[in-house]
């Protein structure tokens, strides 16, 4: 959040919305929110029409709306005053420094920002990162981007994660390419601000995903100063303590991620897994149902959990229903407690517990 008085919930968990729309009060029970802003865009040639209206969500009523009709190059401009008429309606105060970053403009190429809205928002899918036939495509949409504007450091940002995650999953015959590509993405990034949070992302990013140097990682990330409030730094910065056994941590960083950002699965996956690695089986159970709702197609989901459902149990008849999802994962939890006896392990889990 641009306002330091407001908490706001990522755009990705509000999207699962946009098909089947519960009330308002559901919405906001979802999402533990209070006020929910709703608006729509359309565009007509060079001109642009927002429609926006701000609403208690707890009382379902509207306590203010606007229209903005502008040429497409105000649309910077619409959005600062979208967001000073929100503060001033939610009678929030806002600082110098809230005003500035309300009225930052990041790029001054409109094709630039289209370009960079649609590649993030391939990434934005769920394995973007992941999968090279995601990631090209997105890549190529902000390299456009930056062809349009060299300046524009939020593109460069999303160029240096894209860039490092096609190293990491490339063939060995294209590492040194993206390994180039993506230490000129960061060095340009830097160059124009090597103190913006988002450029100290983007660096932690390269330190912990194409040089595996965590601790690295991590002073990239938190050496330069306050961060702002938003997933994507927590998310980061839970993936690195996780891996410099800071697991406690990572795991108060996975929730506080989950406070702004609740439906985004892969969130809620690490936390799951990190549940699991600190032995605390019956909350990785959950997490791993949540991920299952929020993603029912992945099978794999309702296997994590009723592995974490048998640790904390010990309850055998919960082997029996994973070989209904998987038998190979049935077949490795048998093998498991056959080679440790059942009674040992019993008394290994009631150990655990207390």
């Amino acid at each position: 959040s641009k306002v330091q008085s407001f908490t706001i919930i990522s755009h990705s968990s509000v999207l699962r919305f946009r098909e089947n729309r519960p009330s308002m009060r559901e919405m906001a029970e979802e999402l533990r929110c209070n006020y929910i802003v709703e608006g729509s865009v359309r565009r007509a040639g060079n001109r642009v029409l927002v429609t926006v209206q701000l609403i208690d969500a707890r009382e379902d009523t509207h306590l203010w709306a606007q229209n903005y009709e502008r040429e497409l190059v105000d649309i910077f401009a619409i959005q600062s005053e979208i967001a000073r008429e929100i503060a001033d309606q939610l009678q929030a105060t806002l600082s110098p420094k809230e005003i500035a970053n309300i009225d930052a403009v990041p790029t001054n190429s409109i094709k630039a920002y289209d370009y960079f809205l649609q590649g993030r928002a391939i990434l934005r899918q769920e394995g973007g990162y992941a999968d090279p036939e995601v990631i090209s495509p997105a890549v190529e949409l902000l390299e456009s981007a930056v062809n349009e504007d060299v300046d524009f450091l939020q593109a460069w940002v999303l160029l240096v994660k894209g860039y490092s995650n096609l190293f990491r999953t490339s063939d060995d015959s294209l590492k040194n390419q993206f390994l180039n590509k993506a230490q000129n993405a960061l060095a340009l990034a830097k160059a124009i601000d090597a103190d913006d949070p988002w450029t100290r992302l983007a660096a932690s990013y390269y330190q912990y995903r194409v040089e595996r140097d965590f601790p690295a990682a991590l002073n990239e990330l938190t050496g330069g100063g306050a961060l702002p409030r938003l997933a994507e730094f927590m998310q980061l910065e839970a993936l690195i303590s996780r891996r410099t056994d800071l697991m406690d941590r990572a795991i108060k960083l996975n929730e506080e991620a989950l406070e702004l950002d609740r439906g985004n699965v892969s969130i809620w996956r690490e936390y799951a897994e990190n549940l699991f690695m600190a032995r605390r089986f019956k909350e990785s159970a959950q997490a791993w149902t949540r991920a299952a709702f929020l993603e029912p197609q992945a099978s794999d989901y309702r296997v994590r959990r009723l592995e974490n459902d048998f640790l904390d149990s010990a309850d055998v008849s919960f082997v029996g229903r994973l070989e209904e999802y998987d038998s190979d994962s049935g077949e490795f939890w048998l093998l498991w407690i056959q080679e440790r006896k059942l009674g040992d392990f019993i008394l290994e889990i009631r150990a655990d517990k207390d």
